[in-house]
């Protein structure tokens, strides 16, 4: 392979990368732009392609990682995941900074890092957030955004189908039917947000980081049960994040800055269903989850104590 890179920003190509002869998978552009004051993108992205002398070029992949003005400094050799047609294609390496005489960006950056690590925005973005600022965050930790359309593509990719939250209802009393959390046993696929951005902005996130949080490639989920332990594995956009929640007592957890977590899990059994509560506490305050399973269909919210709220809407085995 001999491949190169085009930078887009806004959809408008604004460089290309110099080809790295027979760089294959491990290509070595070490290729910089600037943009000009004032002239930042809300987009940017890198499409990868392998250079061929006897046909078309060949697209090898792409990703589009929103831009803000507060991300200054915040973002060095970031790996994220090159994708296409959804699937996943290799990484790129990108470091972002906003260079501004008249602000210091340093201040701005340190300001957004300590109020994400003062609140904990649950196991999934709390790791994102650490990838992002590269703090605490695994060595081959890659960050996974949604696919957008590219040059190969012949139509735009369509827009998720809107599910509302489902509507909470009082649960029966609780019988031996169920009672381990059997219903959730089974993979589970993200078909909906909702409320992610609010949350966010009224917990303190910065602009970049909603961006890319909001950017993200939603997750699968997978449960099994061993005994009276739930075993989770969040298949999110950072990779996979596990748990091994035990019932009906208290256990320590980490969030994903390191934050030590007293946490305690129920589970309530409903006529169709039933609901798996979560409340986590610790220096930087508490929260809960709530993940309520009817039939096929499983609803995940996160409370902050301030009140607060997201979710996501799950649908099994698709």
């Amino acid at each position: 392979m001999d491949p190169y890179a085009i930078i887009s920003a806004d959809g408008k190509e604004v460089a290309r990368t110099k080809t790295a002869v027979a760089g294959h998978r491990k290509p070595d552009w070490n290729s910089s732009h600037k943009f000009t004051k004032g002239n930042l993108p809300e987009m940017l992205t890198i499409q990868v392609w392998d250079k061929n002398k006897f046909h078309k070029d060949v697209f090898c992949g792409a990703v589009s990682v929103p831009c803000a003005e507060d991300m200054a400094a915040s973002m060095k050799r970031a790996a994220f995941v090159l994708t296409k047609k959804g699937k996943q294609t290799g990484k790129v390496l990108l470091s972002i900074k906003l260079d501004n005489p008249e602000v210091d960006h340093t201040q701005v950056v340190d300001k957004s890092r300590t109020l994400v690590r003062a609140r904990s925005l649950g196991q999934e973005f709390d790791h994102l957030m650490a990838v992002i600022h590269s703090e605490n965050a695994p060595d081959k930790a890659m960050l996974r955004l949604q696919e957008v359309d590219h040059p190969e593509d012949g139509q735009p990719a369509p827009s998720p189908t809107k599910v509302e939250p489902m509507a909470p209802t009082k649960p029966p009393a609780k019988t031996a039917e169920a009672a381990s959390g059997s219903p959730l046993v089974g993979s589970w696929k993200c078909v909906d947000t909702f409320g992610l951005e609010e949350f966010l902005r009224a917990t303190g996130v910065g602009m970049f980081q909603r961006k890319i949080a909001m950017s993200a490639a939603w997750p699968s989920w997978d449960f099994t049960i061993e005994k009276d332990v739930i075993k989770f594995v969040n298949h999110s956009a950072i990779g996979d994040l596990r748990e091994d929640i035990p019932l009906d007592k208290e256990y320590q957890w980490k969030d994903g800055h390191k934050n030590q977590l007293v946490c305690k899990a129920t589970w309530t059994v409903m006529s169709d269903g039933g609901t798996l509560r979560i409340e986590r506490k610790g220096d930087i305050g508490e929260y809960a989850e709530e993940r309520t399973v009817r039939g096929d269909k499983l609803a995940f919210v996160l409370e902050h104590g301030s009140g607060v709220k997201w979710g996501r809407n799950f649908a099994r085995g698709v």
